[in-house]
């Protein structure tokens, strides 16, 4: 088996894209991080912008690879950045979660204020009207008394009525 030699930054003296006119030259200038320029024989040149570079985008130049990553996560909203949204810019996969979570939280809020449980202690503040009745295995308290049945005068009651002691008292024959 023999070792293989690979180069990481070769820029070949002909462009291998057919992207590129014909008769095209790739020339690198500079030592160190220098800017490379594709001549084309139809006179257009062609500009790559590097990582560094500051100059601003044109339709005669193009980013290298490295640059298009940096600008994409330029663009990244990461968890604990303070970033305002736009259509400008993303989340990261961490920040959505923590969005989420932190929506959910606030929804589970009002559920909990608007909606009895079905299996935790609970209040209501109103009213409570059961239209089909209701089922209790357990001991049924009412603090103030309790009413079975329909009255309509004291006299033609139909029913009972059990009163707390602490209520007034009424007489139902």
């Amino acid at each position: 088996m023999s070792d293989i030699l690979i180069k990481s930054r070769v820029i070949p003296s002909n462009p291998r894209s057919k992207n590129y006119p014909a008769g095209a030259t790739v020339v690198h200038s500079g030592s160190g991080g220098g800017s490379t320029l594709i001549t084309g024989g139809g006179g257009t040149n062609i500009d790559i912008i590097k990582v560094d570079d500051m100059r601003s985008l044109t339709d005669k130049n193009v980013l290298s690879s490295l640059r298009v990553l940096s600008e994409i996560l330029s663009r990244i909203i990461k968890n604990d950045d303070e970033t305002e949204l736009s259509e400008e810019n993303t989340l990261s996969s961490l920040r959505i979660t923590k969005e989420i979570a932190e929506s959910a939280k606030i929804i589970l809020d009002k559920i909990e204020k608007t909606y009895l449980s079905k299996t935790d202690d609970d209040k209501a503040a109103g009213l409570i009207t059961f239209l089909k009745g209701i089922i209790s295995k357990e001991l049924i308290e009412a603090e103030s008394g309790i009413e079975i049945g329909s009255f309509f005068f004291w006299y033609f009651g139909c029913g009972w009525m059990l009163q707390g002691k602490s209520s007034k008292r009424q007489n139902i024959y």
